[in-house]
């Protein structure tokens, strides 16, 4: 279904700039002199742009990209293989989706939430890369889709 394909490379093209978008939780006050990577640079560029860090946006994309991903598994084109065909876009959708739900959850709670380490390190500390892999799967997909795992 070229539907799902198209679904799966836009939803995870706007899920992975949603995550680079997002501003880490520590502090962003830069020292002076220090020289800044180019992930701080996308996220100063993307966070400046209102578009993505509208909450309801990003809410409804997060779940569109988990669906998308979910969906994406067991529905594949003419001739490809179930689950192995799209696995890598299916995944890249699922966890860019998770991605955002937990720190739209985190940053509307109001309880003091205490993550597991590993789900702190992936999906809070290292937000960025999970938006970096999710647009790099998302652009391999749309050069190669007939290719195995793309």
């Amino acid at each position: 279904m070229f539907q799902m394909y198209f679904l799966s490379i836009i939803l995870n093209v706007l899920a992975g700039l949603i995550l680079l978008s997002k501003k880490p939780v520590e502090d962003t006050t830069e020292a002076p002199g220090k020289k800044r990577n180019l992930i701080e640079d996308m996220n100063k560029s993307l966070s400046e742009n209102n578009f993505f860090q509208n909450k309801s946006f990003a809410l409804v994309i997060a779940i569109l990209a988990l669906l998308t991903g979910i969906i994406k598994l067991f529905c594949v084109a003419k001739g490809g293989i179930i689950i192995l065909g799209d696995l890598l876009p299916a995944l890249a959708g699922i966890t860019a989706g998770f991605a955002i739900l937990l720190n739209y959850y985190l940053s509307t709670a109001t309880v003091a939430t205490n993550l597991p380490a590993f789900l702190k390190t992936i999906f809070v500390d290292n937000i960025s890369w999970v938006g970096i892999i999710a647009c790099a799967i998302a652009l391999l997909h749309f050069i190669m889709p007939g290719v195995i795992f793309f």
